[in-house]
């Protein structure tokens, strides 16, 4: 079973479990990939008590293909002593000797009810480290071999530095001390202005592989709207609704529909100073508003964005009644 997974933790939770495991793991050496096949690149790192610490990496050209589903895609393990043989999964036919800068490796094809679904070599590039790299089988084996003989070792200071920019929790996004904050737009409701600032986390980009999310914040008569997580969403503001957050640096302008796809607003997308890799949003809408879909106003074909209340809100149990009218 695999370990890595966005949905698999969550918050506060999350964030302490990544800590601690990174500080047991600091005094281990970590392998990394530096040579990855094209269109690859890092999704999410993982310090696991129970299984192998990991780095995973994924062909995001392919937009059917969920570049955070590691499963079958090329992920680069660190094993444990207590890893015996270094089998994350189930190998099968005959072991194929290579030689990996002077080191002897093997590498065997990895099934599951008897289906091949990808290759895993295992090595010890250097004392005091074994790796193991697994990828799908649709990857040719010269790149495979490829990724194995362009391995980086890292130390526990920056294993943990990979960790605070790509685990889960670092992707899941939170507020904290040093953000810099960016306004991106504002607007008026009810005669006093809001404002929809973007935070940028602290020292961003730490590193090209820096997949922390940008946090946003739409303040209304001096009450900070932030949504359930750091992405903002569907939220009452001081009373009144509003519906703002990222979507695609792709999306010009946005435009929120409601029931029976009535449209609710229209209006642009904003870049923030700093930040390139979203664009962002904010509209107020009408105070018994329930879930809206927020598509790209440009391209009718482009999957919307749903933003509903809070579960168990006093919003939430409204439109719950009215859905069972």
């Amino acid at each position: 079973m695999r370990v890595l997974g966005r949905a698999c933790v969550t918050g506060c939770m999350a964030l302490a479990l990544a800590l601690v495991t990174a500080c047991d793991a600091s005094a281990r050496l970590h392998a990394v990939a530096t040579k990855l096949p094209r269109h690859y690149r890092l999704v999410e790192s993982a310090a696991n008590s129970n299984a192998p610490d990991e780095v995973c990496y994924a062909d995001v050209s392919n937009p059917r293909i969920d570049a955070h589903d590691c499963d079958g895609s090329l992920t680069v393990f660190t094993l444990r002593p207590s890893d015996s043989g270094g089998n994350v999964c189930c190998s099968t036919g005959p072991p194929h000797p290579v030689t990996i800068h002077g080191h002897k490796a093997i590498w065997t094809w990895q099934s599951d009810q008897g289906e091949r679904f990808a290759r895993q070599v295992v090595w010890s590039p250097r004392a005091g480290l074994r790796v193991a790299v697994l990828a799908g089988w649709r990857l040719p084996l010269r790149e495979f071999l490829k990724v194995a003989r362009h391995i980086r070792v890292l130390k526990g200071r920056a294993w943990r530095l990979l960790l605070r920019q790509t685990s889960a929790a670092a992707q899941e996004g939170r507020f904290e001390r040093g953000m810099r904050r960016v306004r991106v737009t504002s607007g008026i409701s009810h005669g006093d202005r809001w404002k929809l600032y973007v935070l940028i986390p602290p020292g961003y980009p730490l590193s090209r592989n820096d997949l922390r999310p940008a946090c946003t914040e739409l303040v209304y008569r001096g009450v900070k709207g932030r949504g359930e997580f750091c992405n903002g969403n569907w939220q009452r503001v001081a009373g009144k609704l509003f519906i703002f957050g990222p979507v695609d640096r792709s999306w010009r302008r946005i435009r929120v529909e409601g029931l029976r796809r009535a449209t609710i607003a229209t209006g642009p997308a904003y870049t923030a100073p700093g930040w390139t890799r979203d664009r962002f949003f904010a509209f107020k809408l009408p105070t018994r508003t329930c879930a809206v879909s927020v598509y790209n106003a440009l391209d009718p074909r482009s999957d919307s964005v749903l933003a509903a209340p809070p579960v168990y809100s006093r919003d939430d149990l409204r439109c719950r009644h009215r859905t069972l009218k």
